[in-house]
């Protein structure tokens, strides 16, 4: 973070966004974004930001950092919960991205949601899956190609782990990574992989050298010495992987069609579907820019991930009495203030539930792809009315009780998430509202915590009836007190709201109420 703030930079979050790693790039101290200074300068910041995303990794994600690297030269890969029964491997393609990264231009003009792959370890961990980060493009001895790369991170790191099921995702060239592995992998180990997931992979099915006709036909200048310049590159990359130029086995090719999908630049919705490329199902990323795919198409390529796994193949009821087992460990983890596996659980129940409730209620669509699969092997359940009533309930009382162990882990943007999602579906629900509102004021939003608490005085004026000191205490501390961040938030708007004694008066009523899990 010190080589951001010293660039100059600093990553600021979205405001009321609720979304994973929304955090986009400003000026320190002003709302101005990037501002181009040329090359070398631009080439600095993507090194800070890189060391300030692998903090990221260390830290808010939880990864830990190995060296692929042989001798001196250090190649960082990043991994975690290698025990875990199934592992999630992300590829990037090449070029200036580093581990962590997509799309270097988008970590640096978008937001970190759209440019990195935290999305990507968010949905792993609520599925109690491990991680393992690739990195194909930090040259050194032991990782002269991506190719070469890819193999020696899953032959020495993941394959040797105790994982029954290994998930891939490629974008970009790490497709033909991805592809040389299969085609230089026995089938045991293609047993294992599950999955994998393009994201506009680059991909075909053998890599070709230019020919010197080849060269000699195109007419600018500048192209024909792209084009050499190609065809010594690729001449040197043969004498590494000789298998990359050579066409896939029957068993590879059968794997392509049977367990990948690729998600395309395209101007088409989202999953549109798309003629086969190369061997693989296409369908469309929803964007019609290759560098946005990974960032754009997520949700849908968990949809998919999910629907290779035999949770979609038991019965609504045994989904709705795991995830209500699940609810209740997590209820008990919530009393004894062991936060984090409170949430861990109930993101683990909400897996179960999806399928069944419907979009906006947790279920993010996933149901309705994995029917499409599972309708192909005869084995989608049947959900009756009572059954759908059951799971909607239920995802509701999780929901509000996800919001409630977020605020406790002061993820105040997972709260607000979490009960939104519980007032799209309740709208008086007071203890969503109670929860958003709390956040709303952690957050420094102000106005929307008023909104919040005016509608719970609306629903239900009983309950917010005894309380006023204890967030008066928090917006105004006695004199010669530390100030909080949040002091600080609400002291900078201070004469505003001593003003409007009423949003005073409901904020209080706020900060004491019980906050209790059902």
């Amino acid at each position: 973070m010190e080589a951001l703030k010293k660039a100059g930079y600093e990553y600021v979050r979205i405001e009321k966004s609720t979304r994973e790693a929304d955090y986009t790039l400003k000026q320190v101290g002003s709302d101005k974004g990037f501002e181009w200074k040329g090359q070398e300068d631009y080439d600095r910041l993507g090194e800070a930001v890189t060391e300030y995303l692998y903090e990221q990794l260390e830290g808010k994600y939880g990864c830990k950092r190995l060296n692929l690297g042989t001798g001196e030269d250090e190649v960082p890969v990043f991994v975690k919960n290698l025990n875990a029964p199934t592992i999630l491997v992300l590829i990037q393609g090449s070029g200036a991205v580093t581990p962590g990264m997509w799309a270097r231009s988008l970590c640096i003009n978008e937001s970190l949601h759209e440019g990195t792959i935290f999305p990507y370890i968010a949905s792993a961990d609520e599925r109690d899956w491990g991680v393992v980060v690739a990195n194909p493009n930090t040259e050194g001895e032991g990782n002269e190609c991506s190719e070469l790369h890819v193999k020696k991170l899953l032959d020495k790191v993941v394959m040797p782990s105790p994982a029954k099921n290994i998930v891939l995702v490629a974008h970009s060239y790490g497709g033909w990574s991805t592809l040389y592995y299969l085609k230089t992998s026995d089938e045991a180990t293609h047993d294992r992989i599950k999955v994998v997931a393009f994201t506009d992979s680059v991909h075909k099915l053998k890599m070709t050298i230019p020919t010197e006709a080849d060269i000699k036909k195109v007419e600018k200048p500048e192209m024909r010495k792209k084009m050499r310049a190609k065809k010594e590159a690729r001449e040197e990359l043969k004498e590494m992987v000789p298998e990359a130029f050579e066409a896939p086995s029957e068993q590879v090719l059968k794997f392509l069609e049977a367990k990948c999908c690729n998600w395309v630049m395209s101007s088409e919705p989202l999953n549109t579907p798309l003629p086969a490329q190369h061997g693989v199902k296409c369908v469309s990323a929803g964007h019609p820019e290759h560098v946005w795919t990974s960032g754009v198409a997520y949700p849908k390529v968990f949809e998919y991930l999910d629907s290779f796994f035999p949770l979609r193949e038991q019965s609504t009821k045994d989904k709705i009495k795991s995830a209500t087992e699940l609810k209740e460990s997590g209820n008990a983890f919530l009393r004894n203030g062991e936060h984090k596996k409170a949430s861990f659980d109930y993101k683990k129940a909400k897996v179960y539930l999806k399928g069944i409730v419907g979009d906006g209620e947790g279920g993010d669509q996933v149901g309705q792809i994995a029917d499409n699969f599972m309708k192909k092997s005869g084995k989608v359940q049947k959900k009756s009315e009572e059954e759908v009533k059951e799971a909607r309930e239920l995802n509701l009382v999780i929901n509000n009780n996800l919001a409630q162990a977020r605020l406790k882990l002061q993820d105040w943007q997972g709260a607000v998430q979490y009960a939104t999602e519980v007032l799209s579906v309740d709208p008086e629900n007071t203890k969503a509202m109670f929860r958003r509102g709390q956040a709303y004021l952690a957050l420094g939003d102000l106005d929307g915590a008023k909104g919040d608490l005016e509608a719970v005085q609306k629903v239900d004026p009983k309950s917010v009836a005894s309380a006023l000191q204890e967030l008066k205490l928090v917006c105004y501390p006695p004199h010669g007190t530390h100030a909080t961040g949040l002091q600080k938030t609400c002291g900078q708007r201070e004469e505003g709201i001593r003003r409007d004694v009423q949003l005073t008066v409901l904020v209080s009523q706020f900060a004491n109420l019980v906050l209790s899990s059902h």
